[in-house]
């Protein structure tokens, strides 16, 4: 017999009779996924249903969260939402890891843009970082050096100013400047004074 962590299957017999699959690791990777050093060590809990659906709702809810600031038709967003919360359902009965698996992928071919069960994309996945979110990723991978971010910064502001100094020459007021450069009269004020 297959084991998934507290589950039995009984899909697969080999030679001795038992098969059993070790995933503890895949689960905790999974909820460090979601939640970092929160999820750390619970490769050790795998076993245990109760702590193991607690983990699964807990990243379920994480994600209907998520899916509400995707940008996307509202009918997309309402069918994500909806195997979301068939998906959370299925954990708190506790029902065949299979069932879960299937949910989960279809789950996972709405997120890529399928739709109406046609074998054809009708969404197209847009993914952007803001410039936090591509300073820490780049934490993360070890390959930020904050000396590099600071003089990217220093540059793109020398960048900005120059530009508010030849469109300022060319006529224009700081608010129509603001509005060029996508920011606030404000900014723009405290760009030219050196502030």
């Amino acid at each position: 017999m297959v084991k998934f962590g507290w589950y039995n299957t009984g899909m697969a017999k080999s030679k001795k009779n038992t098969t059993s699959l070790d995933f503890s690791m895949e689960f905790e990777l999974s909820m460090r996924q979601f939640f970092g050093d929160e999820g750390y060590k619970l490769a050790g809990v795998e076993y245990s249903k109760d702590i193991v659906c607690k983990w699964l709702q807990k990243a379920i809810k994480k994600m209907m969260k998520d899916v509400m600031e995707i940008d996307t038709t509202t009918r997309h967003k309402e069918r994500m939402v909806g195997d979301l919360e068939q998906l959370l359902g299925l954990t708190k009965k506790s029902e065949d890891p299979w069932r879960i698996i299937y949910r989960l992928f279809f789950l996972c071919s709405r997120f890529l843009g399928y739709d109406y069960i046609t074998g054809t994309s009708y969404h197209i996945p847009f993914y952007h970082q803001t410039r936090s979110q591509n300073f820490y990723s780049k934490v993360a991978a070890g390959t930020n050096d904050i000396r590099d971010e600071m003089k990217d910064r220093e540059n793109i502001l020398t960048k900005q100013k120059g530009l508010i100094e030849v469109l300022k020459k060319d006529g224009f007021d700081d608010f129509k400047i603001g509005l060029i450069l996508g920011m606030s009269e404000y900014k723009v004020k405290k760009l030219r004074k050196g502030i």
